[in-house]
């Protein structure tokens, strides 16, 4: 199928990528302890430096009605690239692959995965003829060693670019609602299973090279609205965020805490976007490099928060734009 496509490489790209899913589940201020701006964490030595570097690649996805528009921005903060592929009902997850400098975009209304690459617009189509399953809806992508994973909301597949199929790793049913999936170390992932209407979260580890899953942890909150998002943070150790950006270790939750490690700054977030706080975040991740957590809200765009809650925005939303997805991922190579 032939798709039309635009793509404008601003800066040579050095090569990577990693995604992060949006969810449905929301939370309130009063879901956390000391409300949208507690006055928690470490002593505050000093405000927010900018210009501390980033270590992680960004990309993000929006949409107008007339096209899809996917942006990599470099761990100097600087546009790489622009692609932009035909508009869609229900625009789905976005991932960028830093050796191969080629981004993917899932549309949920034609099932079909875009592999968007120097100027060509591929389409995979969404189905795993290993299972039977076919029109598939993905929920979440990542870039695990090279290869691309892609999270449904009860199974988990892989994408195989040569043979332009999904090669299953978790079956169907083997989560319940699942909303992310995120490198775990060794040959692993992480994916966080929301529960179900009715249930609590859970996070399985999921052997790449076995197509296996175990659990975890399981039920590790007592409510769903922390566990909107998964990512790798400190520690190599998996972490969750809320739809207002706070982040907490998936181990303290599983503890009994449910104090946030950090809720972006009030006063920050009202010189950005106008309000103390927004409750659209569908993304998280951990930078490591600069010691900051990631967060993607739709009408506030890509932001760094640093363990004292001040908040640096890395990319706006574009004017006319509407934000669906965004991305973070650890940049390979030295720069």
């Amino acid at each position: 199928m032939k798709r039309s496509l635009s793509l404008v490489m601003i800066l040579p790209v050095v090569a990577g990528c990693h995604l992060f899913s949006s969810g449905t589940i929301a939370t309130t201020c009063e879901d956390l302890e000391g409300g949208c701006d507690p006055d928690s964490g470490p002593e505050d030595t000093g405000s927010f430096v900018p210009d501390s570097p980033y270590g992680s690649w960004f990309v993000s996805g929006s949409g107008t009605a007339n096209e899809i528009q996917v942006r990599v921005v470099d761990p100097d903060l600087d546009v790489v690239v622009e692609a932009s592929t035909d508009p869609s009902r229900e625009p789905g997850p976005v991932a960028w692959d830093e050796v191969e400098e080629r981004a993917f975009y899932y549309d949920n209304a034609t099932r079909f995965l875009h592999v968007l690459c120097r100027g060509a617009d591929r389409v995979i189509q969404g189905e795993a003829p290993d299972s039977g399953a076919t029109s598939l809806v993905i929920v979440d992508l990542h870039v695990i060693e090279g290869t691309l994973y892609a999270l449904a909301p009860t199974a988990l597949y892989q994408a195989d670019l040569e043979a332009e199929a999904f090669v299953t790793v978790v079956g169907a049913g083997g989560f319940q609602d699942a909303r992310s999936v995120f490198p775990a170390p060794g040959e692993h992932a992480y994916v966080l299973d929301a529960g179900g209407p009715e249930g609590l979260p859970d996070l399985w580890r999921v052997d790449l090279g076995a197509h296996s899953a175990s659990l975890m942890f399981q039920n590790f909150d007592d409510g769903q609205g922390r566990a909107h998002a998964g990512f790798l943070g400190e520690e190599d150790m998996p972490w969750v965020c809320s739809s207002l950006g706070a982040t907490w270790a998936v181990a303290d939750l599983s503890g009994g805490s449910r104090v946030p490690s950090v809720v972006p700054d009030a006063a920050d977030m009202e010189a950005l976007v106008g309000r103390s706080f927004v409750e659209d975040v569908t993304d998280c991740g951990w930078d490591a490099a600069s010691s900051r957590f990631l967060v993607a809200s739709s009408s506030a765009g890509l932001l760094g928060i640093d363990a004292w809650n001040h908040v640096d925005r890395i990319l706006a939303p574009q004017e006319g734009e509407d934000p669906f997805r965004a991305s973070f991922a650890p940049a390979l190579q030295a720069r």
